[in-house]
C-alpha cells in the first residue's frame, strides 16, 4: 500500500470525527504527516492515530499489504490498553522514527489555538503533552 491509500483510510476512519477545536480530525493526521521523512514515516504520520481510535488492527493493516516498517509505527505510536501514558511515551522513545513523529503530534496536540476553550481537563492535558514532548526532544 502506499500514501495515497493511507490518507484514504485515514479519512474514511475519521470523516465524521472533529478535534476539540472543532476541526476535522484529518487534519491533525495530515500535520503529523507531513512530518515524514519517507514513505513508511509519512504512511505511519496518517495512521498514526487509527489503530487506537478506531476499529482498525495492526493486523488489519498487514492484510492490506502496509510495509512491516509502516506497521512497526504506528505500532509505536499506538498506546495500549492498560498502558500508562508515560509508559507508552517511553516505548515511543525507542524507536527514532517514531520519536520524530510523535514530537510533530505533540506540537500540534499543544497549540492551544486548536482548542475551543482551556479547561482544567484541557490544561491537565497540555502539561502531560508538555511532559511528553520535553521527554521526547532529550534523546
Amino acid at each position: 500500500m502506499n500514501l495515497a491509500n493511507a490518507i484514504a483510510l485515514a479519512a474514511n476512519m475519521f470523516k465524521d470525527i472533529t478535534d476539540k477545536g472543532g476541526s476535522p480530525y484529518i487534519l491533525h493526521c495530515l500535520f503529523v504527516m507531513e512530518a515524514g521523512r519517507n514513505e513508511d514515516e509519512k504512511i505511519a504520520g496518517v495512521l498514526h492515530d487509527v489503530v487506537e481510535d478506531t476499529s482498525i488492527t495492526l493486523m488489519n493493516l498487514r492484510q492490506e499489504g502496509y510495509s512491516e516498517r509502516s506497521i512497526a509505527l504506528v505500532d509505536a505510536l499506538t498506546k495500549r490498553k492498560g498502558e500508562t501514558y508515560r509508559d507508552s511515551i517511553k516505548r515511543v522513545a525507542q524507536d527514532e522514527g517514531a520519536t520524530h513523529l510523535k514530537k510533530r503530534d505533540l506540537e500540534h496536540n499543544t497549540s492551544v489555538l486548536r482548542l475551543k476553550s482551556l479547561s482544567k481537563k484541557n490544561m491537565d492535558k497540555l502539561e502531560e503533552y508538555f511532559w511528553a514532548y520535553t521527554y521526547l526532544k532529550q534523546l
